[in-house]
């Protein structure tokens, strides 16, 4: 009898390492509902399904379309979402006023190109050809349409404006409109001005009639690309689901990996997830999507959100990124 229990708990120890290694039946997946923005930036998370990656991690991702972090955020806050997509800027935004947010996964940052007309980024300032707006100075006393207020797009364009002499706050007149909208209310003249990003600037200049006359965040950040935007969970819910992140965000990284790899495929995954039509797809500009997280970049981001008054205290970038998010 004595034998036969020394031989039972290894057989039971390597059947227990067997089965860990044993693929989980779909009915076994765990299902994280994920807030994002359907924007060419989110290609990798696509990838990260389509692929099989998430499955392959037991997780089941399921996508909730969103207007951006402004809104995003406090459905994570609020338990709806466990994880969301946000730009940094409205995560520092949230630190500063009690939130317990915290970034475990870089998305994407802005990406420099050389056109014909000079040196281009992925978000611009656009306009109707014929509203005899050419110059960021014509915006004095106009409107301009943000995704969410207060958020990245907002505070760059602030530092933009500022930096040609127009006083953002007082001199300009901002409204919320998300990124599928902003096209028809241009044309419309609901709006002066859009702060737009692909793929939809590509679409505009297609329909034709509009130019873009700023690039912000590569005029207030030339030397170095500028972090935009990450996942995020709350801290509460990270201290309880460690596990779940760790496999999330291997599966994202591998997600991530899988598009830079593979540029042919992305025509594949933006006709699904953005409709976005297939013949413009050769000509969108795409997001530099990494990993690790620059820290750097949004220390820099917590300093220019103070000068604007946004936040009235600065925070450590570096005490609400998670060990993921530097991998």
């Amino acid at each position: 009898m004595f034998r036969t229990k020394r031989l039972l708990v290894p057989t039971l120890l390597s059947l227990a390492l067997l089965l860990s290694f044993v693929p989980r039946a779909a009915g076994q997946l765990t299902t994280l509902r994920v807030g994002i923005l359907p924007i060419v930036s989110t290609m990798p998370l696509y990838a990260t399904v389509e692929k099989g990656f998430s499955t392959a991690e037991g997780l089941k991702l399921d996508f909730k379309p969103m207007r951006g972090g402004a809104v995003i955020l406090p459905a994570v806050a609020g338990g709806s979402l466990e994880i969301g997509m946000s730009a940094y800027m409205s995560v520092i935004i949230s630190r500063t006023r009690g939130f317990d947010f915290t970034i475990i996964a870089p998305q994407n940052r802005e990406r420099y190109y050389t056109t014909p007309s000079g040196r281009e980024g992925i978000s611009a300032i656009m306009v109707l050809e014929d509203s005899g707006i050419r110059r960021p100075e014509d915006l004095k006393g106009k409107t301009i349409a943000v995704n969410t207020f207060s958020n990245v797009n907002q505070i760059y364009a602030y530092e933009w404006l500022s930096r040609h002499g127009v006083e953002p706050k007082k001199g300009v007149n901002w409204i919320e409109i998300g990124f599928p909208r902003m096209g028809p209310a241009l044309r419309n003249r609901q709006v002066d001005a859009i702060s737009q990003t692909e793929p939809f600037i590509t679409v505009e200049n297609e329909r034709g009639g509009v130019r873009s006359i700023g690039w912000p965040y590569q005029e207030v950040s030339p030397d170095k690309p500028l972090e935009i935007s990450g996942y995020v969970v709350t801290e509460a819910w990270l201290a309880k689901n460690r596990n779940l992140v760790e496999r999330f965000v291997r599966a994202y990284y591998k997600g991530m990996d899988y598009v830079l790899a593979h540029p042919k495929e992305w025509a594949g995954f933006l006709r699904k997830y953005t409709r976005v039509n297939p013949r413009l797809i050769p000509k969108i500009k795409i997001w530099d999507w990494h990993h690790p997280l620059d820290v750097s970049s949004i220390q820099r981001q917590v300093d220019l959100t103070y000068k604007w008054g946004v936040i009235k205290t600065k925070v450590d970038a570096a005490k609400f990124i998670h060990s993921t998010a530097l991998r």
